[in-house]
């Protein structure tokens, strides 16, 4: 009787509809009535929708920054000679920049010393000390002569044969640590130094400017010519130096020029060694001071100086006799026109040339 009941009841809910005729497995998936979204100021998309893949962003290259070091104004570029490439912090921080040894700047209208110091961050002696031969007083600025500017404060030594870091520290009273430290310098240890290469003295200072000369010649209304003979017929001075070349003394030794005199001649004439010695030093850079230079070792007391080459007809540590060649004339580093600059320093101060030369 019961089970009669039940199977009335059932045929009357299949009859009604109420009871699916199927039962799936699984739910459908849900039905988005929405095909096309649209957003303010978004276009629809008309196609269906597809499952997305979270992927993570693209990094956009960044250009490696470095420590700023000084920036100077038109006119200044670092010195084109390289230095050792920074690598990054162990950590993994920024990449440490190497200072240069030294900057090259050129003088403008209206350039004050105090001016260009402060524009580089350092004291103005040392932009004093390191161009003596071109700027010996604060006053005598010339546009268009170039500087050189020291990274650091510190002084700029171009390095001679057998010289050693103990005794170029001496010199300027300074710390060999400290050079051995200055990335720029490359140097390995306190014994490793390479003669004809240049450094910065970093704390480095001039310990004693030579004192004016006592007695300078007063320069005639116009140049004096200076006749040379060859070396093979030259007489030589009691001190036993000869002329290093025929001209005529266009920068007399005095206040506004201390180190040596300056004798007019054509680029690509002979200059002769003044005396016999060893040189100690060949190179120097077109651009500033004494542009390509030579230095000769005579004895333990007189060393003679030649700037301004166009040409070089020695190396480093070759020996000369008086008269050999050491190379031509003519305008390169701070020069208005070709000449050879030349001078005499006894125990490394320079000396008047005029009153050692015949």
């Amino acid at each position: 009787m019961q089970g009669g009941l039940v199977l009335a009841v059932l045929a009357i809910v299949l009859v009604a509809g109420l009871f699916p005729r199927t039962v799936r497995s699984a739910p459908r998936e849900p039905v988005l009535r929405a095909e096309v979204l649209s957003l303010p100021n978004l276009s629809g998309v008309s196609e269906p929708s597809k499952p997305t893949t979270a992927v993570p962003p693209t990094p956009t290259p960044v250009a490696a920054t470095s420590t700023p070091t000084p920036t100077p104004q038109p006119g200044a570029d670092p010195v084109p000679e390289p230095s050792p490439t920074s690598d990054a912090d162990t950590d993994g921080g920024k990449p440490e920049t190497t200072l240069p040894i030294l900057y090259r700047y050129q003088i403008r209208e209206g350039d004050t010393l105090i001016g260009i110091a402060l524009r580089f961050g350092i004291d103005q002696q040392y932009i004093l000390w390191n161009n003596i031969d071109i700027v010996p007083d604060a006053d005598l600025l010339r546009p268009g002569q170039t500087l050189q500017i020291p990274s650091v404060e510190g002084i700029i030594h171009d390095v001679r044969l057998h010289e050693t870091l103990i005794e170029i520290a001496e010199l300027y009273d300074a710390n060999v640590d400290d050079i051995v430290g200055f990335a720029a310098n490359n140097l390995p240890d306190a014994n490793t130094v390479r003669e004809g290469s240049t450094i910065l003295v970093p704390g480095g200072r001039v310990v004693a400017l030579p004192p004016p000369p006592a007695a300078t010649p007063t320069p005639p209304p116009r140049p004096v010519a200076v006749a040379t003979p060859p070396p093979t017929t030259t007489t030589t001075s009691t001190f036993g130096f000869i002329w290093p070349g025929a001209g005529s003394i266009t920068s007399w030794f005095g206040p506004s020029h201390p180190l040596g005199i300056d004798i007019g001649m054509p680029t690509g004439s002979p200059v002769w060694a003044s005396a016999a010695g060893q040189v100690t030093f060949v190179g120097g850079h077109p651009c500033c001071s004494y542009g390509y230079y030579v230095i000769v070792r005579h004895d333990q007391t007189f060393t003679t100086r030649y700037g301004h080459f166009s040409r070089f007809a020695v190396k480093l540590g070759q020996h000369v006799e008086q008269g050999d060649l050491l190379g031509y004339s003519g305008s390169t580093g701070a020069s208005t026109g070709p000449h050879l600059h030349f001078e005499i320093r006894r125990n490394g101060t320079p000396q008047n040339p005029i009153n050692f030369l015949p």
